[in-house]
């Protein structure tokens, strides 16, 4: 098992809505604009550590007062797609990965009708139904037991989002910035993107494209079946930005009410 390394912390800048952080050691004397947060001995500096769950309703090293003040900004990449299909969106730390999911499929324009997994560094955290677990053996960790706020406290600034195991669909997240949230606004929420992302259960990437050379072209051999299929138009330029944002506006007041009910 790897050794423990030293201690570490972020510092976010309010003001500017930037983090930065240190070298090796505990962070000290951090202008009074800024918030230092402390996390416990590990695993910035040590790529071999695993991932562990949080045990409490925040991340540990979250201070309570602070965690409505910060917001993480993701980038969400669909792999292997030319022009790139990727949205941007902005959520709380304290999101398990599980709730993550949920945005993506949201954001993505997803149906959530199959089974996803995440991988971070060599771990695979598991979602309802998945196997998973580390290459040393380790019992698999469930999604719902991971924040959000656990990768970025471990200075992990890009991990993976597998969804259908059958086309496999692979996303890359990556965590752009640590920012001071809005009071006014609602989290999770969109902030950009472009493309429509596939239909479900057309074949992966291969068999998008195939979709979209046959819709988009009337004299193609395929085009009446691939509409009949599909069963609509089909506009790839058009990713459905007031759909998402109505669908994030569930999440948000779904974890709004979770929230309210767990014990302080």
């Amino acid at each position: 098992m790897a050794g423990l390394g030293p201690s570490c912390s972020f510092v976010v800048d309010f003001k500017a809505g930037d983090p930065k952080r240190g070298g090796r050691g505990t962070l000290t004397g951090a202008p009074s604009s800024m918030a230092v947060i402390p996390k416990r001995t590990c695993a910035i500096c040590w790529s071999a550590s695993p991932i562990i769950p949080s045990t409490g309703s925040v991340p540990y090293w979250l201070a309570a007062e602070q965690m409505s003040e910060i917001i993480v900004r993701l980038k969400i990449v669909l792999e292997d797609t030319e022009p790139t299909i990727w949205r941007r969106v902005e959520v709380p730390p304290e999101i398990t990965l599980k709730d993550l999911h949920s945005v993506i499929q949201a954001a993505m324009g997803w149906e959530n009708a199959h089974l996803f997994q995440f991988h971070v560094r060599r771990e695979t955290i598991a979602g309802p139904g998945m196997g998973g677990g580390s290459p040393y053996g380790a019992r698999p960790v469930g999604a719902g037991r991971v924040q959000l706020g656990d990768l970025a406290a471990r200075g992990i600034k890009r991990f993976s989002y597998v969804y259908d195991m059958g086309d496999n669909w692979e996303h890359t997240i990556r965590i752009e910035k640590l920012l001071s949230g809005d009071p006014a606004a609602t989290y999770p929420r969109l902030i950009a993107g472009a493309l429509r992302c596939p239909p479900e259960d057309c074949g992966g990437i291969p068999g998008f494209y195939a979709f979209l050379d046959a819709v988009s072209d009337p004299k193609h051999p395929d085009h009446d079946d691939q509409i009949d299929w599909y069963g609509d138009t089909f506009d790839p330029d058009s990713f459905g930005a007031a759909r998402i944002h109505k669908d994030l506006g569930r999440i948000a007041a779904r974890l709004k009410r979770a929230a309210a009910r767990r014990p302080r």
